[in-house]
């Protein structure tokens, strides 16, 4: 199994990525990874948008301030669940256009107020961070929204494809020759969707024939 550290970042955008920390059965979440402030942080650490000194200040807060710590994993939560339902082909075609405005009202304040409340430091060795000055999870929600944003207004959004294997349903820039890929990776979910076919092929050709009944 996964954990959020090992999750294959396949979406070809970080707020492909970021919406991918969850597996989906259509609205229902089949497989979370970001059960824990600390999931979330090591999800920032293994795609490089966390450098050491900020991982330890977040640790740290989060073991001295268990009690908000609940309150700001709903909040990362409450913000890929926005960026799901603004990127997702499917939630988006489903929804109206005063709901696409509420969804991209809430992507925006996320992103201004992160904005606001970030610093961009220099860690040494050429290599930048963003540091939250109040809300630590800033140095996750601002590149995020960044890409989110980027996508949005970006052809690649016609290009975003969510994986049609049972229980994914991550989402990816579909580049293949006719923009006919249908899954995330092949393993697992290209194999199992091929098996199940494989399957109910064999069993429609081994299956009895009925006689043909005469005319009446």
């Amino acid at each position: 199994m996964h954990s959020a550290a090992t999750l294959n970042r396949i979406g070809g955008r970080l707020c492909l990525d970021f919406v991918n920390t969850a597996a989906y059965r259509q609205d229902i979440i089949a497989n979370e990874h970001l059960k824990t402030l600390d999931d979330v942080i090591d999800w920032g650490l293994a795609a490089s948008m966390l450098e050491a000194t900020s991982e330890a200040i977040l640790r740290t807060e989060i073991r001295t301030q268990s009690s908000g710590a609940s309150v700001t994993l709903m909040q990362v939560l409450k913000f890929r669940a926005v960026l799901r339902e603004l990127i997702d082909p499917a939630l988006y075609q489903a929804r109206s256009d005063r709901q696409h405005r509420r969804f991209a009202n809430d992507l925006h304040r996320g992103l201004s107020d992160g904005l606001h409340r970030t610093s961009l430091t220099v860690t040494g060795n050429g290599k930048f961070a963003l540091t939250g000055n109040e809300n630590h999870t800033d140095w996750l929600i601002v590149p995020v929204a960044l890409s989110a944003a980027a996508l949005l207004t970006s052809p690649d959004l016609a290009a975003v494809r969510a994986c049609e294997g049972d229980g994914c349903g991550w989402l990816f820039l579909d580049s293949s020759p006719g923009s006919r890929r249908r899954w995330c990776a092949m393993e697992p979910c290209g194999n199992r969707i091929k098996a199940r076919s494989h399957y109910l092929r064999h069993r429609a050709k081994s299956a009895p024939r009925q006689p043909r009944r005469g005319l009446p």
